[in-house]
């Protein structure tokens, strides 16, 4: 089943532009300069937790390489 397909909601995708200098990089562990965050937010009922260790499990999120 899909997340909103019963009860609807909305998929925000949001980007900005940030730069930071040496001394934010250093806490974030980061070279200094430019980058691009992007957040992605949903208002949707949500996931039940079977569903929540799955998708956030190695295992599952493994980029698959082709033959």
């Amino acid at each position: 089943m899909h997340a909103m397909e019963q009860e609807g909601g909305s998929l925000i995708f949001k980007t900005e532009n940030l730069q930071l200098n040496p001394i934010e990089a250093l806490e974030l562990h980061l070279l200094a300069g430019d980058y691009v965050v992007i957040s992605v937010k949903d208002t949707g009922c949500g996931m039940d937790e079977a569903t929540t260790e799955r998708i956030f499990s190695t295992k599952e999120t493994r980029a698959r390489v082709p033959d």
